[in-house]
């Protein structure tokens, strides 16, 4: 049994003997009543004795009424000192639990702003490990806006070797001379540089290349740009260069891209 069912047990003892002091207290003035106020009892002794027992009866439903309202007011007390400590405990530990739900929930944030972090981390690993593609619509892009230069001649050169340079450049010289491209006259080879090596591609214009040349070079560089590539340029193809070719080279063409390896 808990100590409120307890208590709350000894408050209805108490109750019941407080109703049993009353009905002392209500027979003693009712004894009173009968031999101050009536003749009902004729005979002095018995009078005399009446009110004797009525005083008394009177007198000990009071004291019981004085001792069981003093036993209820304690007992009230103690109880509700229960109660309002049960309620502090309870608030208390209201408190802790969202206090730890606060903690939880911080972890999981933190748990999940370090998913996402992991995320994007492979997600920058899968870009720089993958290789450099043009999907359909990127190579509709690049012939639509360089598509006002059409019959532009270039020279794509690869370098030998690199499989994934040569994917790329094939899809770059599809958006520039193919069936539906921007128009431009295109050759390519495979080329291998002695003295120069870089990642990424490279827009350069010879030294005849006319001012139209050198907007479309320009452009050139800024729509592949668009498209995610790393792209450097324009700038004046080495005299100095020594490399080895092999393919159909256009040597009318005033501009070539060299594409190397990735970056």
């Amino acid at each position: 049994m808990s100590e409120i069912a307890h208590l709350e047990s000894m408050q209805n003892f108490w109750d019941w003997f407080s109703y049993l002091a009353l009905a002392l207290v209500f027979i003693g003035v009712v004894g009173e009543s009968i031999a101050d106020l009536t003749n009902l009892i004729k005979s002095p002794r018995w009078k005399s004795k009446t009110e004797k027992i009525s005083a008394l009866l009177l007198i000990t439903g009071l004291a019981g009424e004085l001792v069981s309202s003093s036993k209820l007011s304690e007992l009230n007390g103690r109880i509700v000192a229960i109660l309002n400590k049960q309620a502090a405990e309870a608030q208390k530990a209201a408190g802790e639990a969202n206090e730890r739900a606060g903690t939880a929930e911080q972890r999981a944030a933190e748990a999940n702003e370090k998913a996402e972090q992991e995320k994007l981390a492979r997600v920058k690993i899968e870009q720089k490990v993958a290789p450099r593609r043009l999907t359909k619509e990127q190579q509709e892009r690049i012939a639509r806006k360089l598509k006002p230069f059409a019959g532009q001649r270039i020279n794509v050169l690869i370098y030998r070797g690199d499989v994934e340079a040569w994917f790329i450049a094939d899809q770059i010289k599809v958006a520039l001379g193919g069936i539906a491209g921007a128009g431009w006259i295109v050759h390519s080879a495979t080329v291998t540089e002695f003295n120069r090596a870089f990642s990424g591609m490279m827009v350069e214009t010879t030294v005849k290349a006319s001012d139209d040349s050198l907007m479309a070079a320009k452009l050139l560089i800024a729509v592949l740009s668009a498209e995610h590539l790393v792209v450097g340029g324009p700038s004046s193809a080495l005299k100095e260069l020594r490399a080895e070719a092999f393919g159909d080279l256009d040597s009318e063409a005033s501009i070539q891209l060299v594409v190397g390896n990735k970056p």
